[in-house]
């Protein structure tokens, strides 16, 4: 539990004790939303990227959610179905009632879009080594508070010890271009007549969300990267960088917001994440266990807003259903109860601050900046302010920006200025204490991690 102390010099331009005032919403946005949760599931191909995969073009499963009628729902409405191997189908379809039972939001299959249509939509992108299905919590919550979500399972990227997983700079080259893909795929899916998604989303609303490298895609997709194979990324196989990576991504100029769930924004060079400049917000651990990590992501960034939400406690995979996922897999026989066990031995899934209330918190802070700087719903800002933070979590630090005080100059900040190697910024949201760091370090910590994969399958 995080102890704010004594407050003192505060690390933003904001009035601190920002206290919700009658414009604002008493919606939790933590909590499950007013709107059902309809479900469908979408196979792609793009044809120009094959890759040597056996299916002759790359295939891009999608699991899509959506605000549904909640007067359509009756006792006979078919619950979600969500596939555990989309691909290769090794694995068998679970159900949500299988999720369920573990704190993930009810779903329904193909349910009609709820009446009030269009939805923004939340393009997300899981971690590396990480199924689709470790976004499942923030999706439904997402949906239920009216948001269209689109979760990929990126192909050969190491969630399955049957499919090819190359470097992974080929998982950086592809993240983007598959998130882009899918989003067209979507988008014409909303322009035609008779399909489930038709005019259920508002184009010009479109964000990039994603967990650790699928956090790093979201920020490619609002500032670019102009090599993918320029950074020093820990490749824990020692595997050499594909040539064919060296390629630039560009911005997807569809992309409105961005959220990252402890995004590996250190992926990207600091002149690269300051080309962000549509609304973002990094969610991620504290920095206590990281470092710098995220306060180098939120001091680069040219956004405004731009925030960083800082969760004591919480630890890479907390932001994900890692835990709950190695439930599921041991209840349809996909895992034995050994491997179930030894998933859940894991430190976040015993940890003080346990995963799904990480995973509410993060839904909660997405959900908030979602409405209020993508679609532009008053009623949210108050909790997007360090005295919500203050006041109402105890697990938060909230930070608006670096600067010391609303009329701060380059002078105020030393190391702030373009040719400085180094930035500066606050550790903690309560205090005076300022720190710097190295804008492109040489050796980027914390590594990424690779919590899900067992080859012993």
């Amino acid at each position: 539990m995080r102890n704010h102390g004594i407050l003192c010099t505060v690390a933003i331009g904001l009035s601190l004790l920002v206290l919700p005032g009658s414009g604002a919403t008493t919606e939790d946005p933590g909590a499950v939303g007013p709107y059902a949760v309809g479900h469908i599931s979408l196979m792609l191909r793009d044809a120009s990227r094959d890759q040597q995969s056996p299916y002759g073009s790359r295939p891009i499963y999608v699991s899509v959610f959506y605000p549904a009628d909640r007067t359509a729902i009756t006792a006979t409405s078919l619950e979600a179905l969500y596939p555990l191997d989309p691909i290769a189908g090794r694995w068998p379809v679970s159900r949500s009632s299988h999720w369920e039972r573990y704190g993930v939001d009810r779903a329904y299959e193909s349910a009609p879009v709820a009446a009030d249509r269009p939805f923004p939509l939340v393009m997300y992108s899981p971690g590396w080594g990480a199924p689709y299905f470790s976004g499942l919590f923030a999706s439904t919550r997402l949906a239920s508070h009216g948001f269209v979500v689109a979760v990929l399972a990126h192909y050969a990227d190491g969630a399955y010890p049957w499919d090819p997983w190359p470097a992974i700079h080929v998982s950086l080259m592809n993240r983007p271009r598959d998130i882009s893909f899918a989003l067209s795929a979507i988008l014409a899916m909303n322009d035609e007549p008779g399909t489930v998604l038709s005019d259920a989303i508002h184009a010009d609303q479109v964000a990039a969300a994603g967990h650790s490298v699928g956090g790093y895609a979201a920020l490619v997709l609002a500032g670019g990267d102009d090599l993918h194979c320029d950074r020093p990324v820990n490749e824990p196989r020692g595997l050499p960088i594909p040539p064919e990576t060296c390629v630039a991504s560009a911005p997807d100029p569809r992309i409105k917001a961005t959220v990252s769930f402890d995004g590996s924004s250190q992926i990207l060079w600091f002149h690269e994440l300051a080309r962000v400049s549509v609304p973002a917000i990094v969610i991620g651990q504290a920095w206590e266990t990281v470092g710098a990590w995220h306060a180098r992501e939120h001091a680069a960034i040219s956004a405004q807003p731009n925030y960083r939400v800082d969760v004591a406690g919480a630890l890479h995979p907390s932001f994900t259903t890692f835990c709950e996922n190695a439930r599921v897999l041991g209840d349809v026989g996909a895992l034995t109860p050994a491997q179930v066990a030894g998933r859940l031995s894991q430190p976040w899934c015993a940890a003080a601050l346990r995963a799904p209330e990480v995973e509410r918190l993060a839904a909660k802070y997405a959900i908030a900046f979602l409405k209020t700087h993508l679609t532009g719903e008053p009623g949210y800002q108050h909790i997007l302010t360090p005295g919500w933070a203050i006041t109402s979590e105890q697990n938060i630090e909230f930070f608006v920006t670096e600067r010391t005080n609303a009329h701060a100059t380059e002078e105020n900040l030393p190391c702030l200025v373009p040719t400085c190697p180094a930035f500066g910024y606050f550790p903690n949201q309560a205090g005076s204490q300022r720190e710097q760091a190295e804008r492109d370090p040489a050796h980027l910590t914390p590594a990424i991690e690779l919590p899900y994969r067992d080859d012993s399958r």
